[in-house]
Protein backbone atom coordinates (compact mmCIF):
# COMPACT_ATOMS: atom_id res chain seq x y z
CA UNK A 1 0.00 0.00 0.00
CA UNK A 2 1.72 3.06 -0.94
CA UNK A 3 1.62 6.21 1.34
CA UNK A 4 -0.63 9.15 1.36
CA UNK A 5 0.12 11.84 -0.45
CA UNK A 6 -0.63 15.78 -0.43
CA UNK A 7 0.08 18.86 -2.54
CA UNK A 8 -0.61 22.37 -2.16
CA UNK A 9 0.56 25.47 -5.39
CA UNK A 10 -0.09 29.14 -4.95
CA UNK A 11 0.38 31.37 -7.51
CA UNK A 12 0.34 35.11 -7.41
CA UNK A 13 0.35 38.24 -9.69
CA UNK A 14 0.20 41.79 -7.98
CA UNK A 15 0.76 45.14 -9.59
CA UNK A 16 1.39 48.65 -8.53
CA UNK A 17 1.05 52.16 -10.46
CA UNK A 18 1.03 55.57 -9.50
CA UNK A 19 0.04 57.90 -12.36
CA UNK A 20 0.19 61.41 -13.97
CA UNK A 21 -2.66 63.31 -15.87
CA UNK A 22 -1.63 66.24 -18.27
CA UNK A 23 -4.27 68.42 -20.10
CA UNK A 24 -3.54 70.61 -22.87
CA UNK A 25 -6.35 72.68 -24.53
CA UNK A 26 -7.22 75.31 -27.24
CA UNK A 27 -9.45 77.87 -25.77
CA UNK A 28 -11.47 75.22 -23.76
CA UNK A 29 -12.63 74.14 -26.99
CA UNK A 30 -9.90 70.98 -28.28
CA UNK A 31 -7.49 69.42 -26.39
CA UNK A 32 -6.08 66.25 -25.20
CA UNK A 33 -5.58 64.59 -22.62
CA UNK A 34 -2.52 62.12 -21.37
CA UNK A 35 -2.21 59.66 -18.46
CA UNK A 36 1.43 58.36 -17.69
CA UNK A 37 1.70 55.92 -14.81
CA UNK A 38 5.39 53.77 -14.29
CA UNK A 39 3.89 50.81 -12.69
CA UNK A 40 6.37 47.92 -10.92
CA UNK A 41 4.92 44.27 -11.31
CA UNK A 42 5.54 40.82 -8.93
CA UNK A 43 4.51 37.20 -10.23
CA UNK A 44 5.31 34.66 -7.68
CA UNK A 45 4.75 30.30 -8.05
CA UNK A 46 4.82 28.34 -4.99
CA UNK A 47 4.43 25.05 -4.91
CA UNK A 48 4.83 22.24 -1.68
CA UNK A 49 4.51 18.40 -1.28
CA UNK A 50 4.68 15.52 1.38
CA UNK A 51 3.88 12.44 1.84
CA UNK A 52 2.53 10.34 5.30
CA UNK A 53 6.03 8.58 4.94
CA UNK A 54 7.84 11.90 5.97
CA UNK A 55 9.09 12.93 2.90
CA UNK A 56 8.52 16.38 1.03
CA UNK A 57 9.45 19.04 -1.22
CA UNK A 58 8.90 22.85 -1.69
CA UNK A 59 9.74 24.87 -5.04
CA UNK A 60 8.84 28.58 -5.94
CA UNK A 61 9.66 31.16 -8.17
CA UNK A 62 9.37 34.55 -8.52
CA UNK A 63 9.57 37.72 -11.08
CA UNK A 64 9.77 41.11 -10.94
CA UNK A 65 8.66 43.71 -13.66
CA UNK A 66 9.04 47.56 -14.37
CA UNK A 67 7.04 49.22 -16.94
CA UNK A 68 4.76 52.03 -18.29
CA UNK A 69 1.28 52.92 -19.19
CA UNK A 70 0.18 55.55 -21.49
CA UNK A 71 -3.31 56.28 -22.48
CA UNK A 72 -4.87 59.50 -23.91
CA UNK A 73 -7.71 61.28 -24.83
CA UNK A 74 -9.02 63.69 -27.04
CA UNK A 75 -11.80 66.22 -25.68
CA UNK A 76 -13.91 68.45 -28.06
CA UNK A 77 -16.38 71.02 -26.32
CA UNK A 78 -18.55 73.63 -28.09
CA UNK A 79 -19.49 76.50 -25.10
CA UNK A 80 -21.96 79.28 -26.20
CA UNK A 81 -21.83 82.05 -23.50
CA UNK A 82 -19.75 79.28 -21.50
CA UNK A 83 -22.53 76.94 -21.33
CA UNK A 84 -21.58 73.60 -22.99
CA UNK A 85 -23.50 72.54 -26.08
CA UNK A 86 -21.52 69.76 -26.97
CA UNK A 87 -18.61 67.53 -25.12
CA UNK A 88 -17.55 64.28 -26.07
CA UNK A 89 -14.08 62.65 -25.14
CA UNK A 90 -12.36 60.67 -28.02
CA UNK A 91 -10.09 57.58 -26.52
CA UNK A 92 -6.86 58.01 -28.19
CA UNK A 93 -5.87 54.21 -27.37
CA UNK A 94 -2.94 52.89 -24.39
CA UNK A 95 0.48 51.87 -24.26
CA UNK A 96 1.58 49.18 -21.97
CA UNK A 97 4.88 48.78 -21.78
CA UNK A 98 7.01 46.28 -19.28
CA UNK A 99 10.54 44.88 -18.91
CA UNK A 100 12.14 42.18 -16.70
CA UNK A 101 14.29 43.52 -13.90
CA UNK A 102 15.05 40.27 -11.75
CA UNK A 103 13.70 36.88 -11.41
CA UNK A 104 14.72 34.08 -9.40
CA UNK A 105 13.70 30.15 -7.77
CA UNK A 106 14.32 27.67 -4.72
CA UNK A 107 13.95 24.25 -5.00
CA UNK A 108 14.28 21.96 -1.67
Amino acid sequence: MSPSRRRVTTLGDVKATMGAEATVGLYGTVGVTADLAPCLRTESNATAGGSANGTGSASGSWALYGGVDLSGTLNLQLSIFGTPVFQTRIPLGAVHKEWLLTKGQVRT
